[in-house]
């Protein structure tokens, strides 16, 4: 460390800078002038250094709106319509969200399942388990930028204003399905809004609505008619 602390001075000569900071001979004892002086120095280089690992380390995200509990006609009349969509009970969901993307704010690659046994399983997935089924809905396209991108797969999906984009997030034995990594990319003019609804492995009752699309003839229990 000292050899490396050495060859730092050698080329900046920040001992003899700091000496002279720290060392100063005041006339007359200190005075609030000086004090003053080296308190607003300090701040500033501390405000200066900090801000860079700010601007090295901060990624502007979206604002969320939590929507499903306001409890709004249009909210529930949304939300069941992502549910009948679906063919699942909302039992089986959670409530839908909104989020806007202003300039320069985006979201970085990510799952929206939770790895099985991570922290953020045990504490958001122990009891009504992982994430199947991911639901957006884009309330809008006047923008640039913004698309949302999956990663693994290198597919962007540009907004269109009531385009819908679901996926499942779960592979058949239940593992997370590692292609849905995706990101919302930056926005670059405008904003962008959307609607986020996520489905979950447990709820009450059966998963299936068997209303919203109707069995084929002869189709064992829980297939949907996907002519509809």
């Amino acid at each position: 460390m000292k050899a490396i602390l050495d060859w730092l001075d050698q080329r900046t000569g920040y001992r003899h800078l700091t000496k002279e900071a720290l060392y100063e001979n005041i006339p007359g004892g200190s005075r609030w002038q000086y004090v003053t002086g080296s308190m607003l120095v300090f701040a500033f280089v501390t405000q200066a250094v900090t801000g860079i690992f700010l601007w090295m380390a901060y990624s502007p995200s979206s604002t969320t709106a939590y929507i499903g509990h306001l409890k709004s006609p249009a909210a529930t009349a949304v939300d069941a319509k992502i549910c009948r969509t679906l063919g699942i009970h909302a039992a089986y969901s959670e409530g839908i969200q909104a989020q806007r993307y202003d300039v320069g704010q985006q979201f970085k690659p990510h799952w929206d399942a939770f790895e099985p046994g991570s922290e953020a399983f045990q504490r958001f997935g122990g009891v009504r388990g992982n994430r199947t089924w991911t639901f957006m809905i884009y309330l809008n396209e006047d923008m640039e930028g913004g698309a949302t991108r999956f990663t693994e797969l290198d597919i962007a999906v540009r907004p269109k204003t009531g385009m819908a984009l679901l996926w499942n997030n779960l592979n058949a034995d239940g593992s997370p399905n590692l292609a849905t990594k995706h990101c919302g990319e930056p926005v670059t003019r405008g904003h962008k809004v959307i609607i986020t609804k996520w489905f979950r492995v447990h709820g009450d009752g059966p998963v299936l609505d068997e209303s919203a699309y109707g069995a084929r003839p002869g189709a064992p229990p829980g297939a949907r008619d996907s002519r509809r």
